[in-house]
């Protein structure tokens, strides 16, 4: 079983699926290489259909994004289930959450960094962690009609950088993202720990790694690898990146 078959189908289905191989637009990508082992370089637009797979926890809505589109002469729903560095995922989702971002690196490190999510409402803490976790661009499900998933699908397939900034991400969708009441505060990311949570903490408050070194009684060395696997965990450039964006997402 894949590892994005593993986190993403509905426990009730696991049990046959590593048995009998998936057909239709259900993102079943095989996992155990590096990120970069194996990739298909981007295709030429006019030479073949854009790949793309889809994800969905829900079944009718899976079946209503391949639905819109299969419409589109120039995309295709990927029929074999590979790294694909020159494919675009489409993570569909009523609302953005946890189980939401743990798909999205899945998908990342098995499939494709070319990821869209498709959502009903957009939160600011949802969304931030969403990009940490690697998503590059989101689509109303109210707007998600045929013609303009085509056309985010082959905007993402020719981008070969990723948004600099979570605005960039959103694009014209910034003005609509709601602002988190208190008890809509995101939990840390899953693979950090409470003492990378308090290396954070003391990142935020302006110390150095020397400092926050001596404070923990840890050596530099020590320090520097743990702040390395808060930038990579969070998806960040740099160290101040990773502080900018716990600090919007209200996780410190």
């Amino acid at each position: 079983m894949s590892e994005v078959h593993d986190l993403l189908l509905p426990p009730a289905h696991r049990a046959g699926v590593s048995k009998r191989r998936p057909t239709g637009p259900v993102l079943t990508i095989h996992s155990g290489g590096r990120e970069s082992d194996g990739l298909v370089p981007i295709a030429d637009i006019g030479e073949r259909a854009l790949q793309v797979y889809v994800y969905a926890k829900d079944a009718i809505l899976r079946a209503g994004i391949a639905s819109q589109l299969r419409r589109s002469p120039d995309v295709a729903l990927a029929d074999e289930y590979r790294p694909d560095a020159g494919g675009v995922a489409i993570v569909a989702t009523d609302e953005l959450g946890e189980e939401v971002d743990t798909a999205i690196r899945a998908v990342r490190r098995s499939c494709t960094p070319r990821i869209m999510v498709v959502t009903n409402r957009l939160t600011r803490s949802g969304v931030d962690s969403a990009v940490a976790a690697g998503a590059r661009t989101f689509i109303r499900r109210s707007e998600a009609r045929p013609e303009r998933l085509a056309e985010a699908v082959r905007q993402l397939a020719t981008s070969d950088d990723a948004p600099r900034t979570v605005d960039e991400c959103l694009g014209n969708l910034v003005s609509q993202v709601e602002e988190d009441s208190p008890n809509t505060i995101r939990p840390r990311p899953a693979g950090l720990n409470d003492r990378d949570m308090e290396v954070l903490r003391l990142m935020a408050d302006g110390h150095s790694t020397a400092g926050i070194a001596r404070d923990l009684a840890y050596s530099e060395s020590t320090i520097k690898n743990i702040i390395h696997a808060i930038v990579r965990e969070l998806g960040a450039r740099n160290r101040a990146h990773a502080v900018a964006m716990a600090l919007r997402s209200q996780m410190i």
